[in-house]
């Protein structure tokens, strides 16, 4: 069972997670969600960074000893969350930004029935 963590410890759990590979792992085709998975190999249990409404990313697909952080910006006056790696020369631009915790697993491919949820009519 996945956990959707509460924004209030993004921070904590990311520091828990840090240097820990990173790898795009999930995505819409339209590239509008993409998840990141945070895993270790003693760990039970993987990371989620998911990011909604993504507008822009730039670097690697995966890399080693992630640091990743999640600031809030403003551009115009319309606020966005940035996700990033500055080591790792990674930046994810979104709206909105969700950390779920889950066990390990390589049957999270889609975000169809990402966190259990009944399928949608016609899928």
């Amino acid at each position: 069972m996945k956990t959707i963590i509460d924004p209030n410890q993004h921070r904590a759990v990311l520091t828990k997670w840090y240097r820990s590979p990173a790898r795009i792992w999930i995505f819409d085709v339209s590239l509008t969600r993409l998840g990141i998975r945070l895993a270790r190999t003693a760990e039970p249990e993987v990371l989620y960074i998911v990011g909604a409404s993504c507008e822009h990313i730039v670097g690697p697909f995966s890399w080693e000893a992630s640091e990743m952080s999640i600031v809030l910006q403003a551009e115009s006056g319309k606020p966005f969350d940035l996700v990033m790696d500055e080591k790792a020369g990674f930046e994810l631009r979104c709206q909105g930004v969700v950390l779920v915790v889950g066990p390990a697993t390589e049957f999270d491919k889609t975000f169809t029935n990402f966190l259990g949820d009944p399928p949608e009519l016609g899928s």
